[in-house]
């Protein structure tokens, strides 16, 4: 099946790709358009997505491609200071991002986005930490996140959800078979990603109707606010995913 993309009205068929050790992906029957247009194109990035790859095929070819634009500051470059933040970080979350190796230059900037990332994704003031990564996962995919998508689906993977169910939510959230107020929570934080100039009272109203609480509102409204930040941050600095 042809898919029709944004990019001087080529078609192409998503399973034609060439593969490339180290390298990027290439569309065979178009090998002037790179996967990078996954950033530029929505319709695209979609069409690439979709073709069925696997988690851990998806995530090589976004590896292949994604170089970091500035340098990080790895563990063994970093001050004693940035050291032991490195490996609270590394307690609490799991795993070293290369978001917050991103940030090493700047021990104070590096503390207070850990700070700010750590509380408000792990502390469960109003939401569940599964749903806020859900969250975290939808809008990384409304933004076409190749650096945050992986690091996401690895966390809710980590978390005991099926990784069929994962990958909806990071393709087509509206397909995945969610509670209806989980779904509508969800589709609150699409539009406050995709139309936040739209937002009303109404929609925060809707949520309370369907039982949602304050805090759980303020919650996945900070998660959808964060997550436009990291996503666009990682895409500017070109970070490499965290994992494959």
């Amino acid at each position: 099946m042809k898919h029709q993309i944004g990019l001087a009205g080529i078609s192409f068929n998503p399973h034609h790709f060439i593969f490339k050790k180290g390298g990027p992906l290439l569309i065979a029957e178009c090998p002037q358009i790179r996967l990078s247009s996954i950033h530029r194109d929505r319709e695209t990035g979609l069409a690439i997505l979709r073709a069925r790859f696997s988690t851990r095929r998806l995530s090589i070819c976004l590896r292949g491609l994604v170089m970091p634009f500035l340098p990080v500051l790895t563990e063994e470059q970093a001050s004693a200071d940035v050291k032991k933040i490195y490996e609270y970080v590394t307690r609490r979350w799991g795993f070293l991002p290369n978001y917050f190796q991103a940030l090493g230059h700047d021990a104070q900037l590096l503390q207070d986005q850990v700070n700010l990332y750590t509380n408000a994704m792990n502390e469960e003031r109003g939401l569940p930490k599964i749903i806020k990564e859900q969250i975290a996962t939808v809008v990384s995919g409304i933004n076409m996140s190749s650096y945050c998508l992986p690091a996401h689906l690895e966390i809710l993977g980590r978390m005991g959800m099926d990784k069929s169910l994962s990958r909806r939510l990071s393709i087509d959230y509206k397909s995945a078979p969610l509670d209806p107020n989980v779904m509508e929570l969800l589709k609150f934080c699409e539009k406050l990603t995709t139309n936040p100039v739209d937002m009303r009272r109404a929609d925060i109203e809707k949520l309370r109707e369907l039982g949602w609480n304050d805090a759980s509102i303020f919650d996945a409204v900070l998660v959808t606010s964060l997550y436009a930040c990291a996503n666009r941050f990682s895409s500017g600095l070109g970070l490499t995913p965290d994992f494959d």
